[in-house]
């Protein structure tokens, strides 16, 4: 893999778009690098280190529902470990145990 980050193709689930894990232990996060439609292969190669990071709106939209998926994981009012949600066009999972935390969205088969 090199210094890249590893790209939807690499984990080949053909349906899956993107995902966010977190191993919870040990604090640290993965997810793989950003491609159509959340950014174009310039958008990609301009970004660089990402400091200057371009928002369009279909990245927008994916941390939206991430992080709309987690503070409803995350309620302490009630204990939620596995959330499923169906859109019109496209599935998301969110997923707690003592061990991981797991979001993903994917497209409707």
């Amino acid at each position: 893999m090199g210094n890249e980050w590893p790209s939807m193709s690499y984990v080949n689930i053909p349906e899956m778009r993107h995902f966010v894990y977190k191993n919870r232990s040990i604090a640290q996060f993965c997810m793989p690098a950003f491609e159509a439609p959340y950014l174009t292969d310039t958008e990609r190669k301009e970004s660089g280190d990402y400091s200057n990071f371009p928002w369009n709106q279909e990245l927008k939209r994916l941390f939206s529902n991430y992080f709309r998926m987690h503070s409803k994981i995350h309620n302490t009012s009630r204990s939620i470990k596995l959330m499923y949600t169906v859109h019109d066009t496209e599935n998301w999972l969110a997923w707690v145990s003592s061990k991981i935390l797991f979001f993903s969205k994917a497209v409707d088969c």
